[in-house]
């Protein structure tokens, strides 16, 4: 039913196609995932997860719409839309020394916090937010996307179950989730992670790094789990007290980190007071997207993920 276009990106699990229906000759992304890479990695793969996520998301602006879910004998196919717009990773890499204005680095923070707050509002956490899952629309608005990684959460906001291995990306990560390879699955999942990587994208949007980056996977985790000793703010950079504080007070333990008490903590900081939190999807985005055709891929930074 569906005419191959072009491969958008490949991750750990699969892969992402653009496709032609040939009936209705709509576009659309066809995430392909192997079925063999889904069961031998089962505590980081979550594929039954990522459906219901697009199933229960239907009627949530921030989650992309799926249309068909199938499988065949090697693989398990999603067919969703394709959001044209590009993601954050690839409009911050067009941008001067990949950093935009505090005006922008707030709004695309706002909308990423209203994309968290509806998934959490559905019982899951995402576990993987970072700029290349956030996708821009035709209007440069946010769409958060790839559930792959996403858990169930309780009523609580705690993950029904016991992580045994660190589950994200490692600029991204929070302290808590890599506290799983050292405790022997003593780590417990919660909203509070995804929080974290907002306060990650947030930084790296002000200033053109992830706070923790280094060049080696080890080196980042040894910054991230010593976080309070290893959060810097470049002073030459043009960044407001508010937008740090705020950064301060994601970037932390996850005991004291804001939004244990919900979305509506971090949306009543002070580096939000200008947003109009009902209405920002009907607002001018930023930066709004040159999209040529329904299939034009060129708003992506085209590459392989690299989900450690």
């Amino acid at each position: 039913d569906f005419e191959f276009i072009r491969t958008l990106a490949r991750g750990q699990f699969g892969i992402v196609d653009i496709v032609r229906n040939k009936h209705n000759k709509g576009v659309y992304a066809m995430k392909t995932l192997s079925k063999h890479a889904l069961l031998t990695q089962r505590e980081q793969a979550a594929f039954l997860e990522e459906r219901d996520v697009l199933v229960l998301g239907k009627h949530s602006p921030w989650i992309p719409d799926l249309y068909a879910a199938f499988q065949d004998k090697e693989s398990l196919y999603l067919v969703m839309e394709f959001v044209a717009g590009g993601d954050l990773f690839s409009m911050l890499d067009r941008c001067d020394n990949a950093v935009v204005d505090e005006d922008a680095a707030r709004f695309y923070a706002a909308e990423l916090v209203l994309a968290i707050e509806d998934l959490h509002k559905l019982g899951y956490v995402h576990r993987d937010c970072k700029p290349q899952n956030t996708l821009l629309d035709e209007r440069g608005h946010v769409k958060l996307a790839d559930f792959g990684s996403c858990a169930r959460i309780d009523a609580t906001g705690a993950h029904e179950a016991k992580m045994s291995v660190p589950v994200g990306t490692c600029d991204y990560i929070a302290p808590e989730s890599l506290q799983a390879r050292e405790h022997g699955g003593g780590a417990v999942a919660s909203g509070a992670c995804d929080w974290w990587a907002l306060g990650t994208v947030l930084y790296e949007m002000l200033y053109g790094d992830p706070p923790f980056y280094s060049d080696s996977v080890p080196e980042t985790y040894a910054k991230i789990m010593a976080c309070e000793t290893n959060l810097a703010f470049d002073e030459s950079a043009q960044v407001s007290d508010a937008a740090r504080d705020l950064m301060r007070r994601l970037l932390c333990r996850p005991e004291t980190r804001l939004g244990n008490a919900g979305a509506q903590e971090i949306k009543s900081h002070a580096f939000f007071a200008s947003i109009d939190w009902d209405n920002i999807r009907q607002q001018d985005a930023p930066f709004v997207p040159h999209i040529s055709a329904p299939d034009d891929t060129s708003n992506f930074s085209v590459g392989d993920e690299d989900d450690q």
